[in-house]
């Protein structure tokens, strides 16, 4: 499965359903005026227990074992975006890309998780 834009999905063994999104923030408070934050991590939590193990989401053909020291895979933030949405939600927004946006907004609001990255953030 592909993104409306051609970017990365990662695919998750565990059902659909809501899940907590947890965000690491810093705040930077003294430089540049006005003040920002800055989402510098985010991390989904599928069950409330602690983990025995963990491993990456991968695309099909990853292999954590195929990457140089200091390497890792992710995606890229071009935009200043992320989120986390399931495969249904997907295929909706997909299907929506050319409508107005209030009604792309309200689709959005219902099925995932979005967040800014980097400067563009402003509270």
């Amino acid at each position: 499965m592909g993104t409306p834009s051609g970017g990365a999905t990662v695919h998750c063994k565990d059902p659909p359903r809501s899940y907590p999104v947890t965000l690491s923030i810093s705040h930077w408070n003294w430089l540049p005026d006005p003040p920002m934050r800055l989402v510098n991590a985010a991390r989904i939590t599928v069950r409330d227990e602690p983990s025995a193990s963990w491993e990456p989401a991968l695309r099909p053909g990853q292999e954590s074992a195929s990457l140089d020291e200091g390497a890792f895979f992710g995606f890229g933030i071009d935009s200043g975006t992320g989120c986390f949405l399931d495969a249904a939600a997907h295929e909706r927004l997909g299907a929506m890309r050319d409508f107005d946006d209030a009604l792309l907004i309200r689709a959005i609001e219902r099925v995932s998780v979005a967040w800014s990255f980097g400067r563009g953030i402003r509270n």
